[in-house]
């Protein structure tokens, strides 16, 4: 029996012939073949690709070979079709996001399993978002518009959230940009900053990655603590300990107070007699649900320290003020779904991306992760359907709904009733209690007005 090593060295030696750039991807999504033109187009080993897993996903914090993978992702679905089209994309060595035409082809490996052959176009022939025309003829409009997300996202990735490492800074609004252009400044200083954040607002995320956006020395630690019961001991001698390590002229250490408003009195005091005794190397990035000064005028916080750390301030948003950006993170976060687990997901249908747009998301981004994460344990496509958000989420938005639909209901006699009777209290209190005057005001008889004020109980029957 010839063995099964022959076999696939010789179709290795053939495809290794071929000038377009071809790999072999199985069904866990890893890659475990690719050919010398692709290996050439990627400007990679072979050792720096094999075994990376490809799943359909931009995350952040990517190692070299698993961003170069994650670059040659099959679109969800192409294992149930016999062939598929679509596009992958390279990171050249300056820098440049290349995207060619591809074909996905449904093959069994040597034990049988079912697997893909990808044939990659040997020139690079899109630059831009793909077109219908980039992809198969079967895909369909909200699968295109999961596909045109998945794009901005590696767009983002390799401009300003490579840097950034922030889901809820991904977006074209206005606002995302002002928070972009805030965490850029705040990278550049060495400042102490502080986040206000609403509710399940991520704050720590974003302190986080003002950090990585001033792309730190190797030297440079990072030490995120919980403010809730920090004891002062363990503040103090994790203070001292950093300061006493050397770090060249002019930077720091990083410390990620999170919740600040709920650091204890005596650890205020001991952070505040540490940070007012400079140098010290040490930078702080605080995040609250509320300004510092205002927890200072209520007595929660040394108010000199509240002006000491808020020397530069962020505000997060709450995300029903950044609609239109709600697609982009959703379709973030669904792709590190992908990342981290077997099954995977292209994106949404309109009518889910409808409803996440309108939704009021009281827990804000937290809330946001949590639905995302369930629809994509729910899903059995590759769309989340309606049908794959959490119940819960369902009830309460249909709860929304059908109080936009049932208008309230205004009764007009009450309704004048209530006018009328301001109109004659109004003309009361004008005359001064006399309702000659009053009635006169108001071109009606006095008995008319003094019925109308026992009516409305204005005044009590006895009075004259």
């Amino acid at each position: 029996m010839m063995s099964q090593k022959r076999p696939r060295s010789q179709i290795a030696r053939l495809l290794n012939l071929l000038r377009e750039p071809v790999y072999f991807v199985d069904g866990q999504w890893r890659i475990r073949f690719c050919n010398r033109a692709c290996l050439e187009w990627l400007a990679c080993r072979e050792e720096d690709i094999i075994d990376r897993r490809c799943a359909f996903h931009s995350s952040f914090d990517l190692e070299p070979g698993d961003a170069l993978a994650a670059g040659l992702c099959p679109p969800p679905g192409a294992f149930d079709r016999d062939e598929t089209m679509g596009t992958v994309a390279c990171l050249t060595p300056d820098g440049q996001l290349r995207r060619r035409h591809a074909r996905f082809l449904r093959v069994h490996d040597l034990e049988g399993r079912p697997a893909l052959l990808v044939v990659v176009a040997d020139k690079d022939g899109i630059d831009t978002v793909p077109r219908l025309t980039d992809i198969s003829p079967e895909t369909t409009h909200q699968q295109l518009q999961a596909l045109a997300l998945h794009e901005q996202i590696r767009e983002f990735r390799q401009g300003i959230a490579t840097r950034f490492h922030a889901h809820l800074l991904m977006g074209t609004s206005a606002v995302a940009k002002r928070m972009q252009q805030q965490v850029a400044a705040a990278a550049s200083l060495a400042n102490h900053v502080v986040v206000v954040e609403p509710p399940g607002g991520h704050g720590a995320e974003l302190a986080k990655a003002i950090f990585y956006a001033a792309r730190p020395d190797p030297q440079q630690c990072l030490v995120p603590l919980p403010c809730e019961e920090l004891d002062p001991d363990i503040l103090r001698n994790t203070l001292q300990a950093f300061a006493a390590i050397s770090l060249p002229s002019g930077l720091t250490h990083t410390f990620i107070l999170e919740n600040l408003h709920q650091l204890p009195w005596p650890t205020q005091q001991v952070l505040y007699e540490f940070l007012r005794r400079p140098p010290h190397g040490i930078r702080v990035i605080a995040t609250t649900q509320s300004d510092l000064m205002t927890l200072a005028s209520q007595g929660k916080l040394i108010e000199d320290l509240g002006q000491m750390l808020s020397t530069f301030l962020i505000f997060i948003p709450p995300i029903r003020e950044r609609r239109e950006d709600i697609p982009l993170i959703a379709q973030t976060l669904l792709e590190d779904c992908n990342a981290k687990e077997s099954k995977q997901v292209m994106g949404f249908t309109s009518e889910v991306l409808d409803i996440l747009a309108q939704h009021d998301w009281p827990n804000n981004y937290a809330e946001l992760a949590s639905v995302i994460q369930q629809a994509h344990n729910r899903a059995a496509g590759t769309l989340i359907a309606l049908a794959d958000l959490p119940q819960d989420f369902r009830w309460a938005f249909q709860k929304k709904l059908r109080s936009l639909k049932e208008p309230e209901k205004i009764s007009l006699p009450a309704f004048l009733a209530q006018v009328e009777k301001e109109l004659l209290a109004r003309a009361l209190r004008r005359a001064r209690g006399n309702k000659s005057l009053a009635a006169k005001m108001l071109g009606v008889s006095r008995p008319r007005l003094y019925r109308r004020l026992v009516q409305y109980g204005l005044i009590s029957p006895e009075e004259e």
